[in-house]
């Protein structure tokens, strides 16, 4: 996505200098002359900016999180949509060391009534998230100092730890439980998708992504899982 990013933003202010970095490691190799006169703008990133780089930055670091301040944390959106909110929206914020902690600078809120599915909630995010940051670029890639809102994170925090935890399927689930389930968490995050364990063999979700029945599989209402297959994910 940064890729993409940067010749949009290159276009609108030509008098700046942007280089995209995929991953965090990538930050190390600038030198520090050149993070002085740098703000880092993480755009839907899970990537975890060491604090010796934030540190380095003259003009701070502004992340732009995909959920609102009740959602911190990992795979905000998918939470979101199991707990069927109304609405939704992304959050900019300066970046400390600890994740969606740092203050909030500004929010954008929009209706996710109509969304009915996993593949939807996502494609909406990305959308909301592009036209934020075109929309408030001027602030963000401004020396001016940008003043933070009288708003606070939910001490929630959601991680991969909690992702999992939610994907781990009982026997005993009910129909109407599991389906909200699939529905918010169906992909999976990369990670961890919906599973159960049965007889000490785990089982993962079939849905559109994997959907082989060439290993042996069992049926949880009107869900199938198949055993899962070493070393993937």
């Amino acid at each position: 996505m940064s890729g993409k990013l940067t010749p949009i933003l290159k276009t609108k202010f030509p008098k700046l200098n942007f280089v995209s970095a995929v991953f965090a490691d990538d930050l190390k190799v600038f030198e520090p002359v050149f993070l002085k006169q740098t703000r880092l703008l993480s755009f839907l990133s899970n990537q975890i900016v060491p604090i010796d780089i934030l540190n380095q930055l003259g003009f701070g670091a502004i992340n732009l999180h995909p959920g609102t301040p009740r959602y911190p944390g990992w795979q905000a959106w998918q939470f979101a949509l199991y707990d069927g909110v109304d609405d939704f929206g992304i959050t900019a914020h300066w970046m400390e060391e600890k994740v969606d902690t740092g203050k909030i600078i500004a929010l954008h809120n929009y209706s996710v009534r109509h969304v009915r599915s996993e593949q939807e909630m996502a494609k909406l995010t990305i959308n909301m998230a592009l036209n934020f940051l075109y929309s408030w670029s001027s602030q963000f890639f401004s020396p001016a100092p940008l003043e933070a809102l009288d708003i606070q994170w939910s001490a929630h925090k959601t991680t991969k730890s909690t992702y999992r935890q939610k994907c781990a399927i009982t026997p005993d689930i009910t129909n109407e439980e599991l389906t909200k389930i699939v529905r918010a968490f169906g992909n999976g995050d990369g990670l961890t998708k919906p599973n159960i364990t049965m007889d000490g063999i785990c089982y993962e979700l079939l849905n559109g992504q994997n959907v082989s029945l060439d290993r042996p599989f069992i049926k949880l209402h009107h869900y199938l899982f198949a055993q899962k297959q070493a070393g993937v994910s």
